[in-house]
């Protein structure tokens, strides 16, 4: 009735106070009042009126969280703009490094050409001081030969062996005699010769880079190469190493192939030597092995001359039959004569052995260490003349070896 007297279910029926009906409860007289209705949704007014409360709402909510989404695409365009200053930064710091570092490879690489430089000039004093003994040894030799020729009738005393061994001590002056001679042809030709102008300038040995690489020792023991010889053969082709699996291989670097695989060394291969026609092998079992071919490049085959020599001591048994400890070979060259090899063990003894085609290999003198007991050689190199062999030892010093007197000429720490 308070709404405007009209039916809430049919508009068109008016409502008055007349049609109302009194309710009794009970049998008492109190009338109880019926209960009032909300007034709201309770016409179409009021449903209008709460559906635009509710629009507006909607509209106001929708208002908010589109300024929640400006705010949020705002901080995250200031996040990415951050960003990539950050990269830009990081960008300038790490060119900067790089510039850091190719001035600092820069200044090494002056420094080390410059120390280069300085060594170049003292190996030059150092050579042409070794080019003034070879000609004083060059006189003393004609010298020497001259009064040989002189004293033809008289017999020379025999060498004299090593204490306690059967070996000489020096080498015997048949073989010293050829020894010489080849001396004084390289020599002479050595002095001649003209260094050619396409050898790398220290400053280029800084970009040698690897361009390949062969896997020669394929044991499913232990792999690994521990010595190497590189261009003895006539044409300059072969490669000879040794490794841990007890193996010497040739290898042709024309043909990049295995021309020839030496077996039968009982420890691994610590030393080789290819020179011509003749190859040697040291073993760590202190064994010394000569082979030899008849031809050369890739028809070249290698065969064992003789017995296995031991460098170590007189003794020509391997270690396991004497029940001894061996002395590694740490250096074996191939003499330029081609008839001689020169081996050297740890424990400091040089052995000069003569090779007799093609069936045996015999020791024609030894020399033994004076610090034989304080120091262990490590490795070895022979002069491209054949007089002077040169030894490392473990205590960084090099023993320079008179090979015609058998004693040591020098030594440099």
């Amino acid at each position: 009735m308070e709404t405007g007297g009209r039916d809430p279910l049919e508009e068109d029926l008016s409502l008055d106070e007349s049609q109302l009906v009194e309710l009794h409860f009970g049998g008492g007289t109190k009338v109880v009042p019926p209960p009032q209705l909300p007034s709201v949704g309770s016409s179409v007014p009021h449903l209008l009126e709460g559906v635009q409360r509710a629009h507006d709402a909607t509209l106001l909510e929708l208002f908010e969280t589109r300024q929640v989404l400006q705010d949020t695409r705002r901080e995250l365009s200031q996040a990415l703009y951050q960003n990539d200053a950050a990269l830009r930064v990081v960008a300038r710091l790490s060119r900067e490094r790089e510039e850091a570092r190719a001035q600092l490879r820069e200044a090494l690489s002056s420094r080390a050409a410059a120390a280069t430089a300085s060594d170049a000039a003292t190996v030059g004093t150092k050579r042409r001081r070794l080019e003034q003994d070879d000609d004083v040894m060059e006189t003393k030799a004609t010298k020497e030969a001259a009064a040989t020729a002189a004293d033809a009738t008289v017999e020379a005393p025999p060498a004299t062996e090593a204490a306690g061994t059967g070996v000489p001590d020096k080498i015997p002056a048949d073989a010293m005699d050829e020894m010489v001679e080849t001396w004084k042809r390289l020599s002479k030709g050595r002095k001649k010769r003209v260094i050619s102008e396409d050898l790398a300038e220290p400053s280029a040995l800084a970009d040698f880079h690897q361009v390949g690489k062969k896997s020669l020792h394929k044991s499913s023991a232990k792999a690994g190469i521990m010595s190497l010889c590189v261009g003895g053969s006539p044409d300059g082709d072969v490669t000879l190493t040794g490794g841990r699996d007890k193996q010497a291989v040739l290898y042709s670097r024309d043909t990049h192939s295995i021309l020839q695989t030496l077996t039968g060394a009982t420890g691994p291969i610590t030393a080789v030597s290819l020179l011509g026609t003749v190859a040697a092998t040291g073993s760590s079992d202190g064994m010394l092995r000569v082979y030899t071919t008849a031809k050369t490049g890739a028809d070249a085959e290698y065969t064992l001359v003789g017995s296995p020599v031991r460098v170590d001591n007189d003794n020509d048994d391997n270690a396991e039959e004497d029940g001894s400890t061996p002395s590694p070979v740490v250096g074996v060259h191939v003499h330029p004569t081609g008839t001689f090899v020169v081996a050297t063990c740890q424990s400091g003894r040089v052995v000069v052995c003569s090779l007799e085609h093609p069936h045996s290999v015999n020791k024609v003198a030894a020399f033994s260490s004076p610090t034989q007991n304080e120091e262990d050689y490590t490795c070895t190199a022979l002069h491209p003349d054949g007089l002077i062999l040169c030894a490392g030892t473990s205590k960084g010093a090099i023993r320079i070896w008179d090979l015609k007197g058998g004693t040591i000429a020098g030594s440099l720490s």
